[in-house]
């Protein structure tokens, strides 16, 4: 099986990511996508995040009904801050037979060289770079350093084969601050995160 892994804090899930991980299914031919919160994300490590618990429930509840997505509680299980390349090893581990592409923003795709052991997970996975129309480049994404990692050819493969998904402008940044200010976030998350959100007081101020 071809499996994507999609990480993240996901504080919340938005439409966004459900856009982005189903045009990767689509367009890379994944056979599912594993989404993957993270338990501390290491450039996070000094903000305050809503609970793995209500970040894992959400996850699972956008992602209902859907059989290509599924939703991994294996980085928040494990605890403290959660490093791809522990998560890469341990999927590899468990799935030796499954091809595994792990999915990547620009923003996340220029700071890749410097992740915990980069090497090792691209011996591991594959890198999939999904890019949102005329909102995001990959190519100028695809630095030096990138290049001396993976090679320069194929860097150039890897942006042949990159996703391009629908422009959708969310950010979880900005819908923390909606709800804080009390205003509405219907239509950029699904109806059931939404009444979870509320339901829980989330995002509020304390």
């Amino acid at each position: 099986m071809r499996i994507g892994l999609f990480g993240g804090s996901f504080d919340p899930v938005h439409l966004g990511h459900l856009i982005a991980a189903e045009a990767a299914r689509e367009q890379a031919g994944l056979d599912r996508v594993l989404f993957m919160p993270a338990c501390v994300p290491p450039h996070k490590q000094s903000t305050r995040l809503a609970s793995a618990a209500d970040r894992l429930t959400m996850l699972e509840l956008a992602v209902g009904g859907n059989d290509a997505f599924e939703v991994s509680a294996a980085e928040i299980d494990r605890g403290g801050v959660s490093y791809t390349v522990e998560t890469v090893e341990w999927l590899h581990r468990e799935r030796p037979r499954d091809t595994l592409l792990l999915l990547l923003g620009p923003d996340a795709l220029a700071e890749f060289p410097r992740w915990h052991r980069p090497e090792r997970i691209v011996e591991l996975a594959e890198l999939l770079p999904v890019e949102r129309d005329i909102l995001d480049d990959v190519a100028s994404a695809a630095d030096a350093s990138l290049a001396e990692l993976l090679g320069e050819a194929p860097l150039g493969r890897l942006i042949e084969r990159r996703v391009r998904s629908t422009a959708i402008g969310i950010r979880s940044t900005e819908l923390r601050a909606d709800i804080a200010a009390g205003r509405s976030i219907r239509y950029r998350v699904p109806a059931a995160v939404k009444a979870f959100i509320h339901s829980h007081g989330l995002y509020r101020p304390e």
